[in-house]
C-alpha cells in the first residue's frame, strides 16, 4: 500500500461526502473496490467510530502509509469535533498526500543513479582482478601469498567497506 492509494481512498471519500453522501455510507462505498482493510474496517465502525477503525486497522507503523491512515483518521476527528466542513477537510489532505508521494517518487529517481553507479564502482576490483588473470598475471597468488598482497588485499577490503558505509 502506497501513499498514492490512500490520497485517491482520501480523494474518492470527499467527493463523495461534497456531493451529499453520508460518510458512513461513503467509507462503505469505498470499501467495496479498496484493496485495504482500513475502509473495510471504518465502515464496519458506525459513524462516531471511524478515526478509532481507522487508526486500529492500519497496519505498517512508522511506514508511510500506516503514517497517512492515522492522518486521515486524526484530520476526520478533528473536522467533526470542529464542526468544520469534512469534504474540503479531506481533498486539502488528499493533494497534501499525493505532493508528499510525488517528492518521494522524486527522490527515487534522484537517488537511481548514483546508486546504480555504487553499485558498478564496488564490483570494480573483483573485474580488475579477472582482468588481471585474463591477461596472464598472478594476481591470486600475489593477493593470497605474499605480504605486500595481504596489505594491499586488507587495504582494499577496509576502503571497499568504508565506501559501502560511505554510499
Amino acid at each position: 500500500e502506497s501513499l498514492g492509494e490512500v490520497a485517491a481512498i482520501t480523494h474518492r471519500l470527499a467527493v463523495l461526502i461534497a456531493a451529499g453522501v453520508a460518510p458512513l455510507s461513503a467509507w462503505q462505498h469505498v470499501a467495496v473496490g479498496a484493496t485495504s482493510a482500513v475502509p473495510a474496517a471504518a465502515a464496519a465502525s458506525g459513524s462516531a467510530g471511524i478515526p478509532g477503525a481507522i487508526v486500529a486497522a492500519a497496519t505498517g507503523g512508522d511506514a508511510p502509509a500506516g503514517q497517512a491512515w492515522r492522518g486521515l483518521a486524526a484530520a476526520w476527528s478533528v473536522a467533526t469535533d470542529a464542526g468544520a466542513p469534512l469534504a474540503p477537510s479531506l481533498t486539502s489532505y488528499a493533494s497534501s498526500l499525493r505532493a508528499l508521494a510525488d517528492a518521494q517518487r522524486d527522490v527515487r529517481v534522484a537517488l537511481a543513479g548514483p546508486q546504480s553507479t555504487a553499485r558498478i564502482v564496488m564490483v570494480l576490483p573483483a573485474v580488475g582482478v579477472l582482468f588481471g588473470l585474463a591477461l596472464g598475471f598472478n594476481t591470486l597468488g600475489v593477493l593470497f601469498t605474499t605480504p605486500p598482497g595481504w596489505m594491499c588485499l586488507a587495504a582494499g577490503a577496509v576502503l571497499m567497506l568504508l565506501a559501502r558505509f560511505w554510499t
